[in-house]
């Protein structure tokens, strides 16, 4: 839920292309895991979940940006 709604505010600023859209679905997904498991993914599993689409430092930075973009407002106000 978290990371749809990192991606969703995302692109109500930004409009990406089908590649960094895919990016931005491997970093939401990894900023949401960090907030909400005890366990912190490896950004090498994102770079096999990507099947080596990225490197580690392409996600580490879409994470970044993506924090920037929602001005590190990760818990959304629910209804």
């Amino acid at each position: 839920f978290k990371a749809v709604n990192y991606m969703d505010r995302y692109l109500s600023k930004y409009s990406l292309d089908p590649v960094n859209f895919r990016l931005l679905v491997l970093g939401a997904l990894f900023i949401a895991t960090k907030v909400e498991e005890l366990a912190i993914p490896t950004q090498h599993l994102a770079y096999h979940l990507s099947q080596g689409a990225f490197v580690p430092e392409d996600i580490q930075f879409m994470e970044i940006e993506i924090l920037q973009c929602l001005q590190y407002r990760l818990h959304p106000i629910t209804p």
